[in-house]
């Protein structure tokens, strides 16, 4: 379980990047309403809190450190752990 976070600031300017959007009010808009869906999901779902690092293997801070390298470590993660406890 991984949990890939950010402040609030960079994800606004990460989703008017990659949607481009002009309108900082939408882009946070849009966000705030994804929040509220994974919060209800998350808490619908597992009965927990959605940003409680208790409930994840790894938190990402995306504001530190980039997708590429996020995607690197995690599956090394991986690789190392199904090395370890086999087929």
């Amino acid at each position: 379980r991984v949990f890939v976070h950010a402040p609030l600031e960079f994800r606004v300017q990460r989703i008017m990047k990659v949607q481009c959007l002009s309108d900082i009010k939408e882009a946070r808009a849009l966000i705030e309403e994804m929040d509220r869906r994974r919060m209800k999901f998350i808490r619908d779902i597992v009965g927990t809190d959605w940003t409680d690092a208790r409930n994840y293997h790894l938190c990402i801070d995306a504001s530190v450190i980039d997708f590429n390298s996020a995607v690197s470590i995690i599956a090394g993660i991986v690789q190392r752990t199904a090395k370890e406890n086999g087929p």
